[in-house]
């Protein structure tokens, strides 16, 4: 089994790596090495980012380009650490490297980097990319190294593949994969064991270590791109109709009430003259 990335040449590789140190110089958000959820926060920089939480599992995320604009769309209905990777996929296909009009990001597109129980299937080439550079963003090499010297000489790789997952707030197989594309681990019983680790031996790892409780969480979060604010502003500057801001919101499950914002669109004069005709209607109003 050829654990690494298949058809990336040398060259591919080094223009993967020099766009991961241009995001890096550029907007100066992984000094540390370690960018975890603050991918998030650069993918609102590049673009425009919609975090919502979709019924559908398999639907980690949507890239769109259009009018040279980029955006982000996640799943906050899975855990953190498969969307911070879904993130970082997605950025790739706003660059040059990987560059795609659109995509539907599922699981099995980041198979390779991310479902430990499985080795993948064929992807296209702008996928295997995205992936690889997705990888290099957020477990960078150095840092890498530095935080597995670092752990007790007298745990097991798996044990620290599990805790570098914490760590660097990724998939347990993008720390496997990145110990070897980094040359970390060269030994292929040692490769062998760490692909063919189950959820169990990696919960007992989790458990006894209290680790990993950030990268499981499901927070089902709403981050809209400025939707609402957008959508309130057009009807507070007579741009848009009630009608048309309860449909915007209703889209979101969101009510006009909750801004103070009710139905004027019935006739005052009409509704009046109606009340004089029904009295009953006041004795209503005034209970």
């Amino acid at each position: 089994m050829n654990y690494l990335s298949k058809g990336l040449t040398p060259e591919l590789l080094r223009k993967i790596s020099a766009e991961v140190a241009f995001i890096d110089q550029e907007y100066s958000v992984i000094a540390s090495g370690q960018i975890r959820d603050e991918i998030f926060n650069l993918l609102e920089k590049i673009g425009t980012l919609i975090l919502y939480p979709f019924d559908e599992e398999n639907l980690w995320g949507i890239y769109v380009s259009k009018d040279d604009k980029n955006y982000f769309i996640l799943n906050s209905a899975i855990t953190l650490e498969k969307r911070i990777f879904a993130g970082a996929h997605e950025l790739a296909h706003s660059l040059d490297i990987a560059k795609v009009k659109f995509e539907v990001v599922t699981a099995n597109l980041m198979t390779e980097y991310v479902n430990h129980e499985e080795f993948g299937q064929k992807l296209e080439k702008a996928d295997i990319i995205a992936n690889r550079f997705a990888a290099e963003l957020l477990v960078g090499k150095r840092q890498l190294k530095a935080k597995f010297d670092e752990l007790p000489k007298e745990y097991d790789c798996l044990t620290k593949a599990v805790l570098l997952s914490d760590m660097f707030l990724v998939p347990y197989k993008t720390i496997v994969k990145r110990f070897i594309e980094v040359g970390i681990v060269e030994d292929k019983n040692i490769i062998k064991l760490l692909f063919e680790a189950t959820s169990q031996d990696i919960a007992v790892i989790v458990e006894r270590f209290e680790c990993c409780r950030r990268n499981f969480e499901v927070t089902k979060e709403k981050r809209l791109g400025g939707y609402v604010n957008k959508a309130l502003t057009l009807y507070e500057n007579e741009l848009s109709t009630y009608s048309e801001l309860k449909h915007r919101l209703d889209l979101l499950n969101i009510d006009t009430d909750d801004y103070q914002i009710f139905d004027d669109s019935y006739d005052n004069y009409k509704y009046l003259q109606y009340a004089a005709e029904n009295p009953d209607l006041e004795d209503d109003f005034d209970d």
